[in-house]
């Protein structure tokens, strides 16, 4: 299990877990100010370095990499500003993510949680 602490990016938060998760193989359980990954196997160990590397691919492909710094310690990865920078979004309405409570899928649009909660209960 790993935690990513990240209240310096919470704009992007939910992206950013998205991103994470899937470059990692990692189910995301969004938090307050953070976002924490479980392996999809409990017998399987998540990769450090690949979820730190993620992290930095996302951030650059926003252009915001010079601005954080993303380090490591144990079992939780912190973002941090460099100089006070903030990400700032344009709020969206109904900006919440719908996760599935039996298999950890994540979206955005609750019509496509609703359907794929259904295959559950074939």
């Amino acid at each position: 299990m790993l935690t990513i602490r990240c209240g310096d990016v919470m704009a992007i938060r939910n992206e950013l877990a998205v991103y994470v998760s899937d470059q990692v193989g990692a189910v995301p359980m969004l938090k307050n100010t953070e976002f924490v990954l479980t392996p999809v196997d409990d017998d399987e160990q998540l990769d450090k370095k690949l979820a730190v590397t993620a992290i930095l691919e996302y951030l650059e492909s926003m252009g915001e990499r010079r601005h954080f710094d993303v380090v490591a310690a144990g079992d939780i990865i912190f973002i941090k500003s460099l100089g006070g920078h903030v990400i700032e979004r344009e709020s969206r309405p109904n900006q919440g993510m719908y996760a599935c409570p039996h298999c950890g899928f994540l979206t955005q649009y609750e019509t496509e949680h609703n359907t794929h909660m259904k295959i559950h209960y074939l």
